[in-house]
């Protein structure tokens, strides 16, 4: 009688196990692979499903803090009703990319332009820097525009360098009151311009 009562709870035990394997098993198979996000045909395969096809360029960084990464994405618009750039970040810390903060429309094209991460001494975290290069220079002149963009802070720093054969000319947007952020923006303009001007106010077209 007790070995009856043993047989039946060891079988009953076994039957348990191999449930609780089984479940375990299928949890794996329908659990989705971690995604290998410092990689960048996967940084940009993750971006454009979740913002679309216009997505140009990614970056992985630590925009936020030290300790997590995020997904910096740069999307070139051109449509008959708008045209230009915006960046977004994205967390990318739970099972699917979530988008966080996006900038609005920003004058530029990431053709012939430079886009990077920027770290400064004031700032735990990274920035992105974008320098729209030679795309808006011509023979006679032309326009450089400068963005460095806090996404922890969700602010856009902004420059803008008018040539033209009278003078150069350099506008910073108003919010900079970090010595940094200004200081890597003039230096950065003196390298190719160093006979800028800065002027209080910026200069617009009228299209």
């Amino acid at each position: 009688m007790l070995l009856n009562k043993f047989l039946t709870a060891v079988l009953f035990i076994s039957f348990l196990f191999l449930i609780s394997c089984g479940d375990s098993q299928d949890e794996k198979k329908n659990k989705a692979p971690l995604k290998d996000y410092k990689d960048s045909a996967v940084q940009l395969r993750e971006a454009k499903n979740l913002l679309g096809n216009d997505v140009k360029v990614t970056f992985l960084g630590n925009f936020k803090n030290d300790s997590e990464e995020e997904i910096v994405a740069g999307s070139e618009i051109n449509t008959k009703d708008e045209w230009g750039i915006k960046f977004t970040s994205i967390d990318i810390t739970g099972d699917e990319p979530k988008k966080i903060f996006e900038t609005d429309l920003l004058e530029g094209s990431f053709d012939d332009s430079k886009v990077d991460k920027l770290r400064l001494a004031s700032k735990s975290y990274e920035l992105l820097y974008y320098n729209s290069g030679d795309y808006f220079m011509g023979s006679g002149g032309g326009d450089v525009f400068g963005y460095i963009i806090d996404f922890n802070e969700k602010e856009i720093y902004y420059a803008h360098l008018v040539a033209d054969n009278k003078k150069v000319s350099l506008y910073l947007s108003e919010n900079i009151n970090n010595d940094d952020i200004r200081k890597f923006f003039l230096d950065t303009f003196k390298r190719d311009f160093p006979t800028f001007v800065i002027v209080s106010q910026d200069i617009e077209y009228d299209e």
